[in-house]
């Protein structure tokens, strides 16, 4: 249930009340007359919602004395005198409880004394605090030396105590300066999960008559399969490289070849033979 600071101010305080404190004295109700306006706030809480001030449940609100329904009246008081309480009342200055009790006007009632201010808080169904009680917020203290992970070989050794590794730098790494307690915690935290999927294997094992060794056998296999259409895979691609660089080769032009020597005599070119010719027809004149 959400607590009564949740809850907004439904009735603030200077606000004329016509329900129970009338603008005058009303001579058959004289014990409910405090003044011509509201002295204080309210909240519409739901009967038992916690009243709680600087982290301490004083009590729960409720719906006893001259209540009109259920919910809190918070009251503010400095030198003798109401003041505004504009919404506060929550967290105050090292309260202390002054008084406890209950009445037919204010029905069950908390009344604090916080730098010299008073606070009251009425129409409770419930209280939960003491005269004399200081309401200081108990924070616990926060574990320190041995308890604490101080060096990363703490750490390690943890590591391999709980997984028998050492963990990663980065997990270690993390875990300094936390409590010791809160890393075995995780850890049987996360070994349970291990056992709960342990167990839910072996529950999916039986359901489906196999063991797990041949559940793990079936995983080998298909593996295995993978692996071989892979190396086919790559045979077939190596191949058609092979087809490809053999076509492009018989694609290439191809040179005409040189005329092959033989051992026939050359012809005499005409020009030579009429030179000759005519040189040795000179001779003869």
């Amino acid at each position: 249930m959400k607590p009564a600071s949740a809850y907004p101010v439904t009735f603030a305080y200077g606000a004329k009340d016509g329900i129970y404190y009338a603008d005058k004295p009303n001579p058959r109700f004289p014990h409910l007359y405090i003044g011509p306006y509201h002295r204080g706030d309210d909240r519409a809480c739901l009967v038992g919602s916690p009243v709680i001030v600087n982290g301490v449940p004083i009590g729960k609100t409720g719906n006893t004395g001259a209540s009109s329904g259920p919910h809190l009246h918070i009251g503010r008081w400095i030198g003798g005198k109401d003041v505004n309480p504009r919404g506060g009342g929550f967290t105050l200055a090292t309260p202390k409880v002054l008084s406890t009790g209950e009445d037919k006007v204010n029905g069950k009632y908390v009344k604090l004394s916080s730098n010299g201010e008073i606070w009251v808080y009425l129409h409770l169904s419930e209280i939960n605090v003491s005269e004399g009680q200081v309401l200081t917020h108990h924070t616990p203290p926060k574990p320190q030396g041995a308890e604490m992970f101080n060096t990363d070989a703490e750490v390690k050794e943890a590591y391999l105590l709980l997984r028998g590794n050492e963990g990663t730098e980065a997990e270690r790494k993390g875990w300094i300066g936390q409590p010791k307690q809160r890393f075995f915690q995780a850890g049987r935290a996360e070994a349970d999960s291990r056992r709960a999927h342990q167990a839910n294997l072996e529950r999916l094992v039986h359901e489906h008559g196999q063991t797990i060794t041949q559940l793990q056998k079936t995983i080998e296999n298909m593996k295995m399969a993978e692996a071989a259409e892979d190396t086919i895979e790559a045979k077939k691609t190596d191949e058609l490289k092979a087809a490809n660089a053999k076509i492009a080769e018989l694609s290439k032009p191809q040179s005409s070849p040189a005329p092959a020597k033989t051992n026939e005599p050359e012809l005499v070119k005409p020009k030579l033979i009429v030179r000759i010719i005519a040189w040795f027809l000179g001779r003869k004149k």
